[in-house]
């Protein structure tokens, strides 16, 4: 899942301004999904915390994926 936040400022004829947000959530696929199609094409995948200044600690995470070696 994808959460885009939109802030509009809207100038009207008589000069006057406003702001409106706007909030899409957004994904292709769910959580588990992409961990049945990764796992599919021969990726180990696992989801860790996306630990970042600018967001709120536990809001998003990321997708770690490997290939394990041929044996």
């Amino acid at each position: 899942m994808i959460t885009t936040d939109y802030a509009f400022v809207l100038r009207s004829r008589d000069g006057s301004v406003e702001v409106v947000h706007d909030r899409h959530v957004t994904g292709l696929f769910r959580r588990s999904d992409w961990f049945r199609l990764l796992a599919d094409v021969g990726f180990e995948a696992e989801a860790v915390p996306c630990d970042h200044s600018e967001i709120e600690p536990g809001e998003y995470e990321l997708f770690v994926c490997r290939r394990p070696a041929p044996v």
